[in-house]
């Protein structure tokens, strides 16, 4: 059995050979979770950062690209001269994973932080509660992170994805796709918090979102009768054929 996030991701698995009635859309199970999660409130957030919780702070979740090693150091450092153009704004930085280059990144954040401490701050390890919430109120979130794919649009906040490594991810109306260049992250930025695109947010579909997840899950295993179901077999499909 197979549970994808998106009607695009089913598409694709049964392209690979699956049985279509074994895989099914009940997309994110994450957002599931966002539902029964109380998030801190915009007047508790100010009250743990200060002034750095306004209504234009942006979140920035960069990680190192597996597949084009030794890139990690040019790119945030283009991130972080990106942000020297983004005047009155602040910035809450999300340490980067544990990927290869990730200590190189963070090491480069914290010296920037040093240095624009009136504007900037740096969370090594949120936790699920602080980032959702944070993300929840915030202008946009900047970088390369799957939380900028999925969870943002649930918020109704934009996205900058910069780079490939979301490439092949369905994605919403709310991701602006830009390259690792300054000039293509500051378009984007700027396109980001434009007004324009700011109404078009309150429109935007999550393609990751469908009610009850969860539920649908479990529904599948309750009712789908297992017997022999291990036993697989290639379902040669064209992809216009996928229902």
């Amino acid at each position: 059995l197979h549970f994808a996030s998106t009607a695009e991701h089913r598409k694709r698995i049964i392209q690979m050979g699956e049985i279509p009635k074994n895989v099914f859309n009940v997309g994110s199970l994450s957002l599931d979770n966002i539902n029964s999660k109380k998030l801190f409130s915009l007047n508790e957030l100010k009250n743990f950062f200060w002034n750095k919780v306004t209504e234009d702070y942006f979140m920035i979740v960069y990680h190192a690209v597996t597949l084009e090693p030794n890139t990690a150091s040019k790119s945030i450092k283009n991130i972080l001269k990106s942000l020297d153009s983004q005047k009155n704004k602040n910035f809450i930085f999300s340490g980067s994973n544990s990927d290869p280059e990730g200590d190189k990144i963070n090491d480069i954040v914290k010296t920037y932080v040093k240095k624009n401490k009136s504007n900037s701050i740096f969370i090594d390890s949120m936790g699920y509660k602080l980032f959702l919430s944070l993300l929840k109120y915030s202008n946009g979130i900047i970088g390369n992170s799957s939380s900028a794919i999925i969870e943002a649009p649930y918020f109704r906040v934009a996205s900058v994805n910069i780079g490939n490594r979301q490439n092949g991810r369905q994605k919403g109306d709310s991701i602006i796709d830009c390259g690792n260049s300054i000039r293509e992250i500051k378009l984007a930025i700027n396109k980001a918090s434009s007004k324009n695109f700011k109404n078009k947010l309150n429109i935007v579909k999550n393609p990751y979102q469908l009610k009850n997840s969860n539920r649908r899950v479990l529904n599948i295993l309750k009712n789908k009768s297992l017997e022999h179901i291990t036993k697989k077999s290639f379902n040669d499909i064209s992809a216009s054929s996928i229902k």
